[in-house]
């Protein structure tokens, strides 16, 4: 999915040096496919506590947890750089992200919302609700210029990064991205990007309505169609409208679905077939120190037999009744 997004980006902006963040050890068996693209490893970006990191996150925490860390070695690394802009590998890139140099003339950091106005209730997931408590803005891409404002931004993130990077709702945490509700508070120049063609998503489709002409996207008639953000899709399926959400189908967006059986194309040339199948080598570091933290209590070996041995689909049923009865 890194290599996609590389080469959509890549289509659009000639002039930008483009780096792959590799979260994993080299693997002689993916070899091919670290060719073509600037790869960078983690294990190589100066983290001193890379170690207890990768004991302490899942593989879905980690990667955001580390977001913040490339961005530090960057600055540190490309003198040359001006800008700095991160992409999750989930995103496709249609038209040049030209507003962005132009907003970089007057401010630092800029970053998106999830949603840029008001949402009728209508009773569907996500709502205004959902990113009260997942938070206003997406993760998923972010710009900043290289000046001491963007570096202490990038230094605070880090040290929040290295113990506070969970997917705890309910002691307020969600990942990275909800500790960037505090970016325009804690620092200046910030500019908050409304337009609508940035990181459409299953999120925002409700108040962003796309369009085709003839080999242009256009969101609300009005604004190109810059990024898309596959987030929380099936590929193997061909599911655009997968989870997460309930508002949408894949019939209810035919030409969303388009572009998504498009770049589900682009994503297989690019070796999902063969990639997808190996597991990050820090994702089997966390699970060996769990398994083995779990291992050292009679609770924890209890839990380790109900996950053995109890379908998932039951758990969940246990689970939800025991909040029932606990009243939470």
């Amino acid at each position: 999915m890194a290599r996609a997004v590389a080469g959509s980006f890549l289509q659009q902006h000639t002039d930008y040096s483009f780096f792959i963040g590799l979260i994993d050890v080299h693997d002689q068996k993916l070899a091919n496919w670290y060719q073509g693209y600037r790869i960078v490893n983690v294990q190589d970006i100066g983290i001193g506590h890379l170690d207890e990191m990768t004991r302490q996150y899942n593989i879905s925490e980690l990667s955001c947890a580390l977001k913040s860390y490339f961005c530090d070695y960057f600055i540190r690394t490309e003198p040359n750089a001006s800008e700095i802009l991160y992409l999750d590998s989930d995103l496709y890139v249609y038209s040049p992200l030209k507003e962005i140099e132009q907003l970089h003339q007057q401010y630092d950091i800029l970053l998106t919302p999830h949603l840029i106005r008001p949402m009728h209730f209508d009773g569907k997931q996500p709502d205004e609700v959902a990113y009260l408590a997942t938070g206003t803005y997406n993760g998923g891409f972010f710009s900043f210029k290289v000046n001491d404002n963007s570096k202490a931004f990038i230094k605070w993130w880090c040290e929040r990064m290295r113990y506070y990077c969970y997917y705890k709702l309910e002691e307020g945490l969600f990942v990275d991205q909800k500790w960037m509700n505090l970016i325009p508070v804690f620092f200046d120049k910030v500019w908050i990007i409304k337009h609508a063609g940035y990181n459409v998503s299953y999120w925002n489709l409700h108040e962003r309505n796309i369009t085709q002409r003839g080999n242009e996207f256009f969101v609300n008639d009005e604004y190109p169609l810059v990024f898309f953000h596959y987030s929380s899709i099936n590929l193997k399926d061909a599911i655009l409208f997968f989870k997460q959400q309930n508002r949408f189908t894949d019939e209810s967006q035919p030409i969303a679905k388009k572009l998504f059986l498009e770049y589900r194309n682009e994503v297989y040339r690019e070796g999902y077939e063969t990639t997808h199948r190996i597991q990050s080598h820090f994702s089997t570091v966390y699970q060996e120190h769990t398994t083995a933290t779990l291992k050292k209590t009679f609770k924890g070996r209890l839990k380790l037999w109900v996950k053995k041995n109890v379908p998932a689909s039951t758990r969940n049923k246990f689970k939800g009744r025991m909040k029932g009865l606990l009243g939470s």
